[in-house]
């Protein structure tokens, strides 16, 4: 009897210990969660990116009033909300709205991006990137970003990665010095129609790139309009500054500059690319449409439209078109 109590005991050791195994073994990849957050109904945005896991879906629904920050772990995640207008992160006017770390890859769509400030005296003390400031690859889907500013650059979004935005609309937002709508010193492609300002609701810049400043490459295709985008110097659609700029079936149309380019300013190097697209019905004070402003630019445009722009410059720089 003994004996056989003995091997019992140890048949039972045996199974917990295989259990143990088993359970400590690696198991892959975690499976993608999909965690919902109700911002009216007193749900934390912040509180779920921090526990998000690589691969997790945020769906967000409310005004979430926070400043969000994504680093760390958090190196793929996806936030939507249920359409432009309907779900709003909304920054109070006290810091960025956003801000996304390098390494990271995030993609953000259907909802409404307003109220972020980037000033010195802002809890973060960064002074660029008032909506959206991002170093990751960032994707936007049908995002509106609006009614941001920031005390230096990029009053709606700044852009030091990778960005690429699906339709959706980057109007009202301003910068005091450059890149009103958009300030990007790394790769930026607007499709689907894209719009980058719009009447009455146009981004401003005190100094350059009303609605955009490149510094990188840019890319406006498929219907992507810059419009109704002003600038206190130079380039009220875009500033386009040792950067690549192509437009594929695009417009930069109805946008003003007090100096130069109304449409487009090119300078220090840069590259424009045109083709099937319009400069159009732009205004400046030389250059009304394209001003390419030294030997070292280029300019390549086939089938496309640059008319009715203006120079108004009355010691006759002109250029009313190029």
């Amino acid at each position: 009897m003994p004996q056989v109590n003995k091997r019992r005991k140890m048949s039972i050791l045996v199974a917990l210990a295989t259990m143990m195994t088993v359970l400590v073994l690696p198991s892959g990849p975690a499976i993608a969660l999909t965690i919902t957050v109700d911002c009216d109904g007193g749900d934390s945005l912040q509180a779920a990116i921090d526990l998000s896991l690589p691969g997790d879906d945020i769906t967000v629904s409310g005004t979430c009033s926070e400043n969000l920050l994504i680093d760390g772990a958090h190196t793929l995640l996806t936030i939507t909300g249920d359409g432009i207008g309907s779900t709003i992160l909304d920054g109070t006017m006290t810091d960025t709205v956003i801000d996304i770390t390098p390494g990271r890859n995030v993609t953000i769509e259907d909802l409404t991006i307003t109220g972020g400030a980037a000033f010195l005296l802002s809890p973060s003390g960064v002074d660029f990137g008032g909506g959206i400031r991002s170093g990751a690859i960032l994707t936007l889907n049908d995002v509106e970003v609006t009614a941001n500013a920031a005390d230096t650059s990029g009053g709606g979004i700044w852009n030091g990665g990778d960005l690429t935005v699906n339709g959706g609309f980057i109007v009202n937002n301003s910068a005091l010095f450059d890149g009103g709508g958009l300030f990007s010193n790394g790769t930026a492609i607007f499709d689907g129609a894209a719009e980058i300002g719009g009447v009455g609701t146009g981004n401003s810049a005190g100094q350059h790139g009303g609605g955009i400043y490149n510094n990188g490459t840019l890319t406006l295709q498929n219907d992507s309009h810059a419009f109704d985008n002003t600038a206190g110097d130079s380039g009220g659609g875009i500033y386009n500054t040792a950067g690549t700029l192509t437009l594929d079936s695009a417009s930069v149309n109805g946008n003003t500059a007090a100096v130069g380019g109304g449409g487009v300013y090119n300078i220090s190097g840069s590259t424009l690319d045109m083709a099937d697209s319009s400069v159009a019905f732009n205004t400046a004070g030389a250059g009304g449409g394209i001003l390419n402003a030294d030997p070292t630019t280029t300019a390549f445009i086939g089938d496309s439209f640059v008319t009715s722009n203006d120079a108004i410059n009355p010691i006759g720089t002109g250029g009313g078109g190029i």
